[in-house]
């Protein structure tokens, strides 16, 4: 799926009723940018601001987060990256107006754009982990992607 996106506006998500999202975010996210992440939590919903990048438990780094911000959802279990944040049901939302995907036009990749016809916002369906490398906790979160071809 993606590498980057356009996350949503802060209109956008007042727009919809959903809690204020207490700090702020790049206009454009990239593997390793920090992201807001929506999540059900004992307070009721929630906003945080993780990774872009699914770092596991085990990771002794955050560069594992430039190959882990997709988890396809039919290999999720086989992954060891996503596999205890998926056990224990660790999943958000994050929240999106474009999301980029790469075209291929004679044989070079071209950037496209995906979003929705009338312009608001939408959500994509996300694992996060909450780890700590050298004393530091990090929160992060990978999008949960699927193969679209048998579902069009």
């Amino acid at each position: 799926m993606c590498a980057n996106y356009k996350p949503a506006t802060l209109a956008q998500i007042a727009d919809l009723n959903l809690p204020e999202i207490p700090f702020s975010y790049p206009e454009e996210i990239y593997p390793s940018f920090q992201t807001p992440l929506l999540f059900k939590s004992a307070l009721g919903l929630e906003w945080r601001l993780v990774n872009f990048g699914l770092i596991p438990k085990w990771a002794e780094s955050r560069d594992v987060a430039k190959r882990t911000y997709n988890a396809r959802n039919e290999t999720l279990l086989e992954k060891a990256s996503f596999r205890e944040a998926l056990l224990k049901c660790k999943f958000g939302l994050i929240p999106v107006t474009e999301f980029y995907e790469a075209k291929y036009i004679n044989g070079k990749a071209q950037r496209w754009g995906v979003k929705r016809k009338d312009g608001q916002a939408f959500f994509i369906a996300a694992l996060y982990e909450i780890t700590k490398i050298n004393g530091e906790i990090i929160r992060s979160a990978c999008m949960l992607t699927m193969d679209a071809i048998d579902y069009c």
